[in-house]
């Protein structure tokens, strides 16, 4: 039996897969859209808001002390897992996977690996920004 499939099927077949995959982005787009209205928006009412009442009643400073030590903290802690990530798990993620002898799919996913705690890295350097105050 032959497998093997002509240019037209395969085109057709990559078509496919990317109909699909816009389709996909399309609605995790208006997920994105729906969530931005409905939380970010009026968070950020809300943070702006707060800020002018806190302004106005003279308890700004107080509280800017308070958030600047838990900041600080914050910021060492974020600081020192990027070194760690960067200096130590990726390099030896990617020294494990080489000596391996893994290969096909399964080489492909742990590749993945670095590229995940990059991400993860990414997000816990925005996540201070994102706080709700």
């Amino acid at each position: 039996m032959n497998t093997t499939l002509t240019l037209n099927e395969r085109l057709t077949a990559l078509v496919a897969v990317m109909l699909a995959f816009i389709e996909k982005a399309s609605d995790a787009a208006q997920l994105f859209r729906a969530e931005w209205r409905n939380n970010v928006i009026p968070l950020a009412e809300k943070f702006w808001s707060d800020l002018a009442t806190d302004l106005r009643a003279g308890e700004f400073h107080r509280g800017a002390q308070r958030a600047q030590s838990n900041m600080v903290g914050l910021f060492i802690g974020v600081l020192i897992s990027a070194i760690v990530v960067v200096q130590v798990f990726i390099p030896v993620v990617n020294d494990a996977i080489a000596s391996s002898n893994v290969s096909g799919t399964t080489k492909t996913i742990l590749e993945l690996l670095g590229l995940f705690a990059a991400l993860l890295l990414l997000i816990a350097l925005a996540s201070p920004l994102m706080r709700r105050v």
